[in-house]
């Protein structure tokens, strides 16, 4: 595609997202999920016809090396499925070494019914942020990193600092961003799958535009 056409596309969409948003969601919801739905049915298929062979040929030498074909694509298709996101870069704090940082971070958490903080982190940059480490890939079960940059902490006061933390907190809290993230992972997810197949050709999460 040219750089034209995907212009073209992409502000096409983005006025069809402003005039019908929810019918964008479900579209982008519905081709995040067509990948998987390909991966998952393909495993159900050869599955399927391991069990049928094994019911009407039984088990024998002969039909367990027939097998082991359609069980290597099953497992490949599977270890496709299954991506690891490596933790964000940082030192990670304990309560001894910032107890005033951490009992900021909980307060604030609680103030803006966050989610909880499973690490804290200490950065080398002006910044402050919120990021989610899904541990079973693109399915979630969120592992959360509360990243701090020491310039930040040593040029604002204690009450600014409560203000950048509480907004990153404002970002998760109530799970409004749950879609976004859900959407982030599968793209995520491609991306480690194109890296490793090379060019990403013939990737069923390879689904265009959205």
């Amino acid at each position: 595609m040219e750089e034209k056409e995907f212009v073209a596309l992409v502000d096409q969409l983005e006025g069809y997202a402003r005039e019908n948003p929810g019918a964008y969601k479900l579209r982008v919801a519905m081709l995040a999920a067509l990948g998987y739905v390909f991966l998952i049915g393909t495993v159900l298929v050869v599955l399927l016809l391991v069990l049928t062979v094994i019911f009407f040929g039984g088990v024998n030498w002969l039909i367990i090396k027939i097998l082991l074909i359609p069980l290597g694509v099953a497992a490949i298709v599977l270890r496709s499925l299954w991506v690891e996101f490596p933790e964000p870069e940082g030192l990670e704090l304990h309560y001894e070494d910032a107890p005033r940082l951490f009992d900021l971070a909980k307060s604030t958490r609680e103030a803006t019914q966050g989610p909880r903080l499973h690490k804290i982190l200490l950065t080398d940059e002006f910044n402050a942020g919120i990021v989610q480490r899904p541990l079973l890939g693109v399915f979630g079960w969120q592992e959360n990193y509360l990243l701090v940059g020491l310039p930040l902490l040593r040029g604002l006061s204690p009450n600014e600092v409560r203000a950048v933390i509480a907004h990153e907190f404002g970002h998760l809290s109530g799970k409004h961003s749950a879609f976004s993230g859900w959407i982030y992972r599968v793209r995520q997810t491609c991306g480690h799958s194109q890296y490793r197949s090379g060019d990403g050709k013939g990737d069923p999460c390879n689904t265009g535009g959205l």
